[in-house]
């Protein structure tokens, strides 16, 4: 018997995980780039989060929260990065990451929403839709996480 192959491939990709590659990127330089405009512009966190400077007792304090929720976007960014360029790769270990990343973001949004940012419940079907859609058999197959293919006459030999 001859088993079957999968070599990766845009050609049997599914158009999905394109999407899913390119959606991540796109997310990823969008975050990185919020994320340095929030480290270096104090204002601008102020600005999002719909908060003033008397709101905290000084312009270091802002600075430092500005700075700490920058770096963290940032680097959500870069992970959102790496992550796509692997999965349209079809590297065996975006799968993981995808599904982990994914995890993480849905954790985050639940908590935003739980703050009262509703626009967050977007992020939770979105990533939830990726964390489901990772476990489908075309996209385990792509990034090689189906397992070895069975064999017949190994199976056959054991049942006599």
């Amino acid at each position: 018997m001859i088993a079957m192959s999968f070599v990766v491939s845009s050609k049997n990709r599914p158009r999905i995980v394109t999407s899913i590659g390119r959606l991540r990127l796109i997310y990823g330089i969008l975050a990185m780039g919020f994320g340095l405009l929030l480290v270096f512009s104090p204002t601008a966190y102020l600005d999002f989060m719909g908060e003033s400077l008397s709101d905290y007792s000084s312009m270091k304090e802002v600075a430092f929260y500005a700075g700490f929720i920058g770096i963290f976007v940032a680097i959500q960014g870069v992970v959102g990065v790496v992550i796509a360029i692997a999965t349209l790769y079809g590297k065996k270990w975006a799968w993981t990451g995808n599904v982990i990343f994914s995890s993480i973001l849905i954790l985050l949004a639940v908590s935003d929403v739980a703050l009262g940012y509703t626009t967050s419940i977007i992020g939770i079907f979105f990533n939830g839709f990726i964390l489901v859609y990772m476990f489908a058999r075309p996209v385990k197959a792509y990034f090689g996480r189906m397992g070895p293919a069975p064999n017949p006459i190994a199976a056959s030999t054991a049942a006599a």
